[in-house]
């Protein structure tokens, strides 16, 4: 494909630029729309009974996705929605990420903890994460920086708090939903990953030591716990 097929054209640059308070409130109106419908589709996903866990916003970020691969919102609606972002982007950002470092950063414990080893593992795992995301996005035909930030960085942080934070460091919030995405399935996913990798190497310590199997089972039901908090943070 050629690139230039997915660039804006003037005109639509043009109706983007206009900003005008209806199509905010349009924007909102329909932002607000797809938000509940993501909680009515985790409902009745939840009323399965799956047992698989899947956010809200995963739900909201999926059905978006549909709605723009088929073409089914108007064009007016796609600029309002897009205003709204914008609007939300530029003039809250900076309150997001505020409100972050007062309610979710307790200074003292992170000052408590802090050491070199603690600093080295914390810049192992941001740089294995980044690294990793980055080259499997280069060798997929994505852009290696954007795909490290949302495929690597967003999906090992603390969730949508954490990817306020990382997308605006790295001056991308226009990656949101991708980053949302990261966040909310991929996170899942390594953690029942993990748990399905714990629950095998148990079957072989059992028999060599009792003591490392009631160790792998904690780690096991820990695993199990965090892959139902995930979607909460």
């Amino acid at each position: 494909m050629d690139p230039k097929e997915l660039e804006i054209s003037p005109e639509m640059q043009q109706k983007r630029d206009h900003i005008d308070v209806k199509n905010l409130g349009i924007g909102l109106l329909t932002s607000g729309a797809f938000f509940a419908w993501g909680f009515i589709l985790q409902g009745l996903w939840n009323a399965l009974g799956t047992g698989i866990t899947i956010h809200a916003y995963a739900w909201m970020i999926i059905t978006v996705a549909i709605c723009k691969i088929t073409n089914i919102v108007p064009e007016s609606i796609e600029v309002a929605c897009f205003q709204w972002f914008q609007f939300v982007m530029k003039n809250l950002t900076n309150m997001l990420l505020v409100g972050i470092g007062i309610c979710y950063l307790d200074i003292g414990t992170v000052i408590s903890s802090f050491s070199v080893t603690y600093l080295l593992l914390c810049a192992a795992t941001c740089i294995g994460a980044f690294a990793g995301a980055a080259l499997i996005g280069k060798l997929v035909g994505f852009y290696p920086f954007e795909a490290g930030v949302t495929a690597g960085l967003c999906m090992s942080n603390m969730g949508g708090t954490g990817d306020v934070a990382v997308l605006s460091a790295a001056d991308r919030m226009e990656l949101m939903p991708f980053a949302q995405i990261s966040s909310r399935l991929g996170g899942a996913v390594i953690l029942l990953l993990a748990s399905l990798m714990l629950s095998i190497l148990a079957q072989f310590i059992v028999t060599a030591s009792p003591e490392a199997a009631e160790t792998a089972r904690q780690a096991l039901e820990a695993a199990k716990s965090a892959a139902v908090m995930l979607p909460l943070a």
